[in-house]
């Protein structure tokens, strides 16, 4: 599973950096070894420039959860 980033409408796509994962009941964040899991439900990406408009998607590999999320689209 891995996050993916587009700054150009989402023609091209580019995994992003995980800065931290967000997993578990306490809302613990993860920054020594940030792998998003099927329990994760956040995550902090590094690298983004201010001003700059992005498209974001979750990409899922294998099981039957296989294939793309919905875009969300927001300007950092």
């Amino acid at each position: 599973m891995k996050v993916q980033q587009s700054t150009d409408g989402g023609i091209t796509w580019i995994d992003s950096t995980l800065v931290a994962v967000f997993d578990g009941p306490n809302f613990n964040p993860n920054y020594n070894n940030p792998i998003l899991t099927e329990t994760s439900y956040g995550v902090r990406i590094g690298g983004l420039m201010v001003g700059t408009t992005y498209h974001l998607k979750l990409v899922v590999t294998g099981g039957i959860k296989d294939g793309d999320s919905n875009i969300v689209v927001t300007t950092y």
